[in-house]
């Protein structure tokens, strides 16, 4: 939206106005909110503002018939600015656009008591008036189509001490027989993936102490991570079949350390059906690796990496739910990794 305003109450005995506007959302209770402020115009009765975006729901909170209220003020250093006028407005009314119905004359109701002869303190118009919808990640899924992201984002989420951080890709983590399948299918999707901390930082998990603790009565901290990212976007993925994935720990029978092993123990196919096939994988693979370390990203993200380069339509979106208690060990490394992957 933009505004000018023409004509103006002078305020300053030795000079114009410093005129600027104040927005107001009305609320249920009758009071009002300040939504937006305008930046003050120096030495003018008839300024012209820059045009400025404010989102639907800070203006008016959804109901394009509530009532907004607009002030003008007088700019003073020492912050006691001289109220010019106001004026009443709604969405509806704004969304007009520039024409005859978004003049609004800026009254001055103390000043409107005492003189007889006032009509009002200037006028505000509209200048221009334009709505730009802003797609959620969602919306592209729901419509059917794919949309290419260049880069990757990271979203911390604090369960307890666990940190989580969620990759986000265009392309798949499926395997190399798999991706005819998924090249057929006429609705883009989610696939989610999920890489598990099992670095001896998370303390034993026969003691109470432990993010990995095995608690007969409730879920421990990862489990309850797990469940909270993975219910939600389980429902974005048609089969319901997600590979998951530890990392930092020592795999029987001969110790190998692993950053990139299967949850389940298949190799072959790391697939788990659903948020209760993956959380009965990582319970059993408690019972049979060893904690160990470093916290290394690199290797489950390059893991996915590998899978995604075969895809490059931008018709499947992966999720990569890294589930870790600290900090990274291979941080130029995942610094590298990430990079990598946002060419794809």
């Amino acid at each position: 939206m933009q505004f000018c305003a023409n004509k103006l109450d002078k305020k300053d005995f030795f000079g114009r106005s410093d005129p600027f506007m104040v927005f107001y959302r009305s609320n249920e209770d009758g009071t009002f909110t300040i939504c937006h402020k305008t930046e003050v115009v120096k030495s003018t009765l008839n300024p012209v503002w820059q045009a400025f975006t404010i989102p639907v729901r800070a203006l008016c909170n959804g109901d394009y018939d509530r009532s907004i209220k607009v002030e003008v003020y007088d700019w003073d250093r020492d912050g006691s600015h001289d109220f010019i006028g106001e004026f009443t407005t709604s969405y509806r009314e704004l969304s007009r656009g520039q024409s005859q119905f978004n003049v609004y004359e800026v009254v001055n109701s103390k000043k409107k008591l005492k003189k007889r002869r006032y009509i009002n303190s200037g006028t505000v118009t509209m200048l221009s008036f334009s709505v730009e919808a802003e797609h959620t990640f969602l919306d592209y899924i729901k419509a059917g189509y794919g949309r290419k992201y260049n880069l990757f984002f990271s979203d911390g989420i604090q369960n307890s001490t666990i940190k989580i951080n969620v990759l986000h890709m265009k392309a798949p983590v499926q395997k190399l027989s798999e991706f005819s399948r998924l090249q057929h299918k006429s609705c883009t999707q989610i696939h989610f993936t999920v890489a598990i901390d099992f670095t001896a930082s998370n303390g034993n998990p026969s003691q109470s102490t432990s993010l990995h603790y095995m608690n007969p009565y409730q879920m421990n901290a990862y489990a309850m991570a797990l469940k909270a990212v993975g219910e939600i976007i389980q429902d974005y993925d048609s089969d319901k079949m997600f590979p998951a994935l530890g990392f930092g720990a020592k795999l029987p029978p001969d110790g190998r350390v692993s950053h990139e092993f299967p949850l389940n123990g298949n190799v072959d196919n790391p697939y788990c059906n659903g948020m209760e096939g993956i959380l009965e994988a990582y319970h059993q693979s408690l019972k049979t690796v060893q904690l160990y370390g470093p916290t290394n990203f690199a290797p489950v993200i390059n893991h996915v990496a590998r899978y995604g380069a075969a895809v490059q339509d931008g018709s499947q979106y992966f999720v990569l739910l890294i589930i870790t208690d600290g900090v990274i060990s291979d941080m130029a490394q995942t610094k590298e990794a990430i990079v990598n992957v946002s060419h794809l």
